[in-house]
């Protein structure tokens, strides 16, 4: 999928993209990242009922990706953030939206963005 951009920001004005669904308390929340160079560069999060706050993990995780926010941090601020409705999954409980976001950018293409397995703490 490629996503259209103004090129206004610094970005190409098309991107490749991957959305990943994932099951949440808040029902389907659809997380799109698009790259650039190999590296996200911009995260969409769409859910109807809960657009606002979908549209504001998305906006602040695509600022800090731009701003050169290491993955590894951005990850560790998302993931583990409660909620209300916190739904069990086959890859572990899903707590929040923001949750959903950090652990689709830790989990989604870590390998392709970093070239390790996992996150180092470094």
């Amino acid at each position: 999928m490629q996503h259209e951009r103004t090129g206004l920001d610094g970005l190409s004005s098309t991107l490749p993209s991957k959305t990943v669904k994932v099951k949440t308390g808040y029902g389907n929340l659809y997380i799109t990242i698009t790259e650039e160079g190999g590296q996200p560069k911009d995260v969409f999060v769409t859910r109807q009922s809960i657009m606002a706050k979908a549209e504001l993990a998305g906006r602040l995780t695509s600022l800090a990706l731009r701003y050169g926010v290491p993955l590894k941090e951005i990850v560790h601020q998302l993931k583990g953030i409660g909620g209300q409705n916190p739904l069990p999954t086959p890859d572990g409980l899903i707590l929040s939206i923001p949750d959903a976001v950090g652990r689709t950018l830790l989990k989604g293409d870590i390998i392709k963005w970093t070239g390790k397995k996992e996150l180092s703490s470094s």
